[in-house]
C-alpha cells in the first residue's frame, strides 16, 4: 500500500510541471499537495522497509540496517550532485525528468518482488511489548536522539544554500557538492560502524553522547559561531562534515541500544523477543520522519530570527544539551539496574 501511494503522489516527473500551473493560490496549493503526498509516501516507505528488515533479519537487524541506512546515505550523497548538475543543463524540470523516469522503471519491480517476498510475521507480540519500551526513560531518551539527530541533517536544508550563493557565490553544482558532505559520513557510516560496534562487542551508549557532542561542535564551527573566526567556505564545509558524522553516527547507533534497552526489559517470553527488532524499525522510522519534519521548520525559524551564524549555534547547542542529557539519563538507568539486581 505504501508504495502505491508514493507511486501515486511522489512521482517526481510532477513537480516538473508545477510551473505551469496558474499563479496564486493554484500554484501554492498544488506545491503544498505534491509535498503532502511526497512526504506520505516517503514516510510510508521507509517505515515498511525498516519493518520488512527487522522481521527478515532478525537475528542481524543492527548489521543490516547498517546496510540500510548506508543505501539511504549513498542516495542523499549523489541526490545534491546529480540535481545541481541537472538543474545546470536544463534549469528546473531536467532534475525531476530524471528522477521520476527512474522511480517509474523501478516501482514496477519492486512491487512484484516485495508483493512475492513479502513474508507475514508469525511472531505476534504481546499487547505489553510496546508499554514496556515506550515507559522506559531509557528507551525514550533514545527515541529523542534520533529526532533531534535527524533534525540536525536537515536543519540547515532551508539555510544552507542561500547562506552559501550569498556569502561564497557558488554555482547550483558547488552547492551540491558541498550540501552532500554530510551525506557522505552517513553513507559511510551505513556501511561500516553498524557491523563493527556490533561484531566487536562496542557499548555504544557513550559513542552516542560523543557524536552528539561532536555534531553540536559542528554545528557551532559550520556558522562560525562569533566568537571563533571570520567566515570561511573550508570552516563552513569542515562544520558541516563534523556536524554530519556526530548526527549519523547518533542515528546509527542509537539501533544497537535501543536493542540493548530492549532485551534488558525483555528477557522471557520468546515471541515477544523475537517481535523486538520490527518494533524498534518502526519506531526508528516515526522518530526520523518526525526529525525530517522538524528540522527544516526549526531552521526556517531560527533563521527569520537570527542570523545564519548563530541559527547554526543555537541549533549545535540543542545537541549538545542532548548529549549531557542522555548522559544524566543513562547514569541514573545504571544505578537502578545495579540497585535492583542486588
Amino acid at each position: 500500500a505504501s508504495l502505491r501511494i508514493q507511486l501515486f503522489f511522489s512521482l517526481l516527473l510532477c513537480p516538473s510541471f508545477v510551473t505551469q500551473a496558474p499563479p496564486g493560490a493554484v500554484f501554492i496549493s498544488l506545491c503544498f499537495f505534491l509535498q503532502f503526498g511526497q512526504g506520505l509516501g516517503s514516510a510510508m516507505f521507509t517505515t515498511s522497509t525498516y519493518a520488512l528488515v527487522g522481521i527478515l533479519f532478525n537475528r542481524h537487524f543492527g548489521v543490516f540496517m547498517g546496510f540500510v541506512e548506508f543505501a539511504g546515505g549513498l542516495g542523499c550523497t549523489l541526490g545534491p550532485l546529480i540535481g545541481g548538475s541537472l538543474y545546470h543543463l536544463w534549469n528546473f524540470k531536467l532534475p525531476f525528468l530524471v528522477i521520476g523516469g527512474a522511480l517509474l522503471i523501478l516501482i514496477v519491480p519492486l512491487l512484484l518482488i516485495i508483493e512475492s517476498a513479502g513474508p507475514e510475521n508469525k511472531h505476534q507480540h504481546a499487547p505489553n511489548i510496546a508499554w514496556k519500551l515506550l515507559t522506559s526513560p531509557m528507551y525514550l531518551t533514545l527515541i529523542l536522539c534520533d529526532v533531534i539527530a535527524m533534525a540536525g541533517l536537515f536543519v540547515f536544508v532551508p539555510i544552507l544554500s542561500p547562506y552559501l550563493l550569498q556569502k561564497f557565490v557558488l554555482d547550483p553544482s558547488e552547492i551540491g557538492v558541498v550540501s552532500s558532505v554530510d551525506s557522505m559520513f552517513y553513507m559511510l557510516l551505513g556501511l561500516f560502524a553498524v557491523p563493527l560496534f556490533e561484531k566487536c562487542g562496542i557499548p555504544p551508549r557513550p559513542f552516542i553522547v560523543i557524536s552528539l557532542v561532536i555534531a553540536g561542535a559542528g554545528y557551532v564551527l559550520m556558522g562560525p559561531a562569533a566568537f571563533l573566526t571570520t567566515p570561511q567556505l573550508w570552516i563552513t564545509v569542515l562544520g558541516l562534515g563534523g556536524a554530519g558524522f556526530g548526527c549519523a553516527l547518533t542515528i546509527l547507533l542509537t539501533y544497537l541500544e535501543m536493542m540493548s534497552v530492549a532485551r534488558e526489559l525483555i528477557t522471557s517470553d520468546e515471541n515477544e523477543i523475537m517481535a523486538i527488532p520490527g518494533l524498534i524499525a518502526g519506531t526508528v522510522a516515526c522518530a526520523l520522519s518526525c526529525g525530517e519534519l522538524v528540522g527544516p521548520l526549526l531552521g526556517g525559524v531560527l533563521r527569520e530570527k537570527l542570523d545564519f551564524a548563530e541559527t547554526t549555534t543555537t541549533f549545535g547547542g540543542v545537541l549538545v544539551a542532548q548529549g549531557i542529557l542522555l548522559f544524566l539519563v543513562s547514569t541514573i538507568h545504571t544505578c537502578c539496574r545495579r540497585t535492583t539486581h542486588r
